[in-house]
């Protein structure tokens, strides 16, 4: 099996081998196989943007400028890492880490409403970038999204988010696969 890891990012990024983006929305007419690519990658980003944004704004020392050598601010992450995994299993109902209203999440018409980690602390930084260079992906890069994209409406892929075609063709007047 084909193994590559890559980041997550949104449009404002080139595709390299490494930085996975999205298929251009403004592209003539996406394929459905393309625009569940773009929900299950949006997904992704989703998550890592709600992981991050609560850490960054749970975590006071993350609200300004580290000043240490970088291998201390290592351990630091790491430890904040690993005390915002504890926090979120150890999360219940008298131990509030992290209320609901804090993740961003997808309405019932495929809005995202944003949580209250974007108003506090550090999440207020995280804003939308423009684009940060051209994008003239390789075939590498190209050949690697299509992979990912033709894995993503397999049986395989389909299986472990059943829901995915209804999400990420919502709105189109398109005969869904059964």
């Amino acid at each position: 099996m084909f193994r590559s890891f890559v980041v997550v990012a949104d449009e404002a990024f080139p595709l390299k081998p490494f930085l996975m983006r999205p298929f251009p929305r403004r592209a003539v007419r996406l394929t459905n196989e393309e625009r569940v690519f773009n929900y299950r990658l949006g997904r992704a980003r989703l998550c890592i943007e709600n992981t991050f944004g609560i850490l960054c704004s749970r975590w006071r020392i993350l609200h300004r400028r580290m000043c240490c050598t970088v291998k201390n601010a290592e351990k630091i992450c790491k430890a904040l890492v690993c005390l915002h995994n504890f926090s979120m299993s150890a999360n219940d109902k008298n131990n509030q880490y992290c209320q609901p209203d804090w993740f961003d999440m997808e309405d019932e018409v495929g809005r995202i409403v944003e949580g209250r980690w974007r108003t506090v602390g550090a999440g207020e930084y995280f804003k939308e970038l423009s684009r940060v260079g051209p994008n003239r992906a390789g075939a590498i890069s190209l050949g690697l999204r299509n992979y990912l994209k033709d894995y993503f409406v397999s049986p395989a892929g389909n299986a472990q988010a059943p829901w995915q075609f209804q999400r990420a063709l919502r709105g189109y007047n398109i005969n869904l696969p059964a």
